[in-house]
């Protein structure tokens, strides 16, 4: 099944804030995957996805990163 533009943007998003090579946080990245997010009407459900699978990276770094991500939403929501 081939993934839609929105998952393949998302995904784009996702994969440069949290690749492995970062010296540091890509919040750029960061806001931008999210601005994707809000903008798609299926966006919390594809990052949802793609979070839970980098989260399991085998790579300890890609995996902080995704978390990284992910706490990002949750405090933003909850401020």
């Amino acid at each position: 099944m081939a993934k839609s533009d929105g998952a393949d943007n998302l995904d784009s998003w996702l994969n440069k804030a949290t690749d492995p090579s970062n010296v540091e946080d890509r919040w750029d990245c960061i806001q931008g995957f999210y601005l994707l997010v809000n903008q798609q009407t299926d966006g919390p459900q594809v990052a949802t996805r793609l979070l839970g699978h980098k989260i399991q990276s085998p790579q300890e770094k890609e995996a902080l990163q995704a978390l990284t991500v992910s706490l990002h939403n949750a405090l933003n929501d909850t401020l």
